[in-house]
């Protein structure tokens, strides 16, 4: 992982995400809602906030479980799109380069130990925001079940559209806010890439977090790698 467990807890202190993890969400809503080079469990969830009326989005990591599809509040009941959600009674839009209408229902905490632990094992950043390993039996997942939201994703939008695999779509068959989202979010890959690679060819070893050589491979990691060498990787 690029960034250690600490790292990845402060970026979120007090259960809201510093100006560094905002800026990545928001590039990371723009990229899941693409569906540019991201697995098909990466969607953008757009759901009308509670306060301003307006659509608010959100990357997040679908879990699936028995054959149904989840999405998990890492954060607890204190993220933001958790209370939006049952703001808006569960009506969402997951976007993965579809738009698919879909209803949230709330799981009762008793039941939500396997599916927070299939939850960790689908998305490693959130690892460091649960207290318990992902390895850990059942029964240590149902005392922290209280504290973390899963929702179960029932379909209401168009089935056509419905789970068609990344990558599959041309070109032409994007909306314009699409190719715009996949032009800026390669424009803007493409210069962290080159900036952050300049500065570790030129950096001398003692004034890198870590050595050299892992970093290399680790800017090729989108969109996480080359803004983590740049904010983290490099002793000040």
């Amino acid at each position: 992982m690029l960034l250690s467990q600490a790292a990845r807890r402060r970026m979120y202190r007090g259960g809201r995400p510093d100006r560094v993890a905002r800026w990545l969400n928001r590039l990371s809503a723009a990229q899941f809602s693409a569906g540019f080079l991201t697995p098909a469990t990466w969607v953008t969830l757009e759901v009308t906030g509670r306060r301003s009326g307006r659509t608010i989005s959100c990357p997040l990591v679908v879990t699936r479980y028995r054959g149904e599809r989840y999405l998990v509040a890492m954060l607890g009941r204190r993220a933001n799109w958790v209370a939006n959600v049952r703001a808006a009674d569960g009506t969402v839009v997951l976007r993965h380069g579809d738009r698919e209408e879909a209803r949230l229902v709330e799981v009762e905490p008793r039941d939500r130990a396997p599916i927070l632990r299939a939850f960790l094992a689908a998305a490693p950043g959130a690892r460091a925001h649960l207290p318990v390993d992902r390895h850990a039996a059942l029964a240590d997942f149902a005392r922290i079940a209280d504290d973390y939201p899963v929702f179960r994703i029932i379909t209401s939008g168009r089935p056509a559209e419905h789970h068609r695999p990344a990558g599959r779509r041309t070109w032409g068959e994007l909306s314009p806010a699409q190719r715009t989202a996949v032009l800026v979010l390669g424009s803007v890959e493409v210069a962290l890439t080159v900036t952050a690679a300049l500065d570790l060819a030129r950096r001398p070893a003692g004034e890198v977090r870590g050595p050299k050589a892992l970093w290399w491979p680790a800017l090729l990691v989108q969109p996480m790698g080359p803004p983590s060498y740049l904010v983290w990787g490099r002793r000040r």
